[in-house]
């Protein structure tokens, strides 16, 4: 039998209650990061292809990427959009490279939550060790390795060192993480917004009561 093809409403719908039930269970089980998801409602959309977390603390979802995820990946999805949120990615940016830093930052998330017993949706990239250094640090070894690839493939769109930076041994992800159609690695950090004082202050507020 063939499995019924859901329109937009009917998936949205489902991703939301999808959402509200790995909320709950993140409410029992991991109340920190259910308190800084619930402060506002996700935003169900198809503007985006995966999922992203706003510098104003506003997580959106693409319905049929939630739908795509068992619930213990959707609650390591949710943990990982706090996680930005909550470690004040948008605003350390500074001037950095959005996707290098997105990559950075996702490589950090990912191998904390794993060691907290998380499950991740596919394409969520791992770098063993990301967590015993800071984002900081990560975005540094990613733009030298960067700049080495290009050095040894000035081809364009060859060697941008980001995703699989294979001439250095440490920052070797994974090999079982493979990017696909709904790849999140590097690009859920949504800076359309930029960070203001009030934004800093009520992000700091939550997490302190969180």
């Amino acid at each position: 039998m063939a499995t019924k093809k859901l329109n937009t409403a009917e998936a949205q719908n489902k991703a939301q209650k999808a959402l509200e039930s790995a909320l709950a269970r993140l409410v029992l089980y991991h109340p920190f990061f259910a308190s800084i998801a619930l402060k506002r409602k996700a935003q169900i959309t198809t503007d985006i292809p995966t999922a992203c977390m706003s510098a104003h603390g506003q997580m959106r979802f693409n319905p049929r990427f939630v739908l795509a995820q068992t619930q213990p990946k959707l609650e390591g999805l949710i943990a990982h959009e706090v996680m930005h949120y909550a470690s004040g990615h948008h605003a350390r940016k500074g001037n950095r490279d959005t996707h290098l830093w997105n990559t950075a930052c996702d490589y950090w998330i990912n191998e904390t939550l794993v060691k907290m017993k998380f499950q991740l949706p596919d394409g969520g990239a791992r770098l063993p060790g990301a967590d015993s250094k800071t984002e900081e640090q990560l975005y540094d070894m990613l733009q030298q390795q960067q700049k080495k690839d290009r050095g040894s493939n000035p081809t364009p769109g060859e060697g941008n060192g980001t995703k699989t930076p294979e001439n250095d041994a440490e920052l070797q992800p994974t090999a079982s993480d493979e990017s696909g159609p709904d790849d999140w690695f590097g690009s859920d950090l949504d800076m359309s917004q930029q960070p203001d004082a009030e934004s800093e202050m009520e992000r700091k507020q939550a997490v302190t009561q969180a």
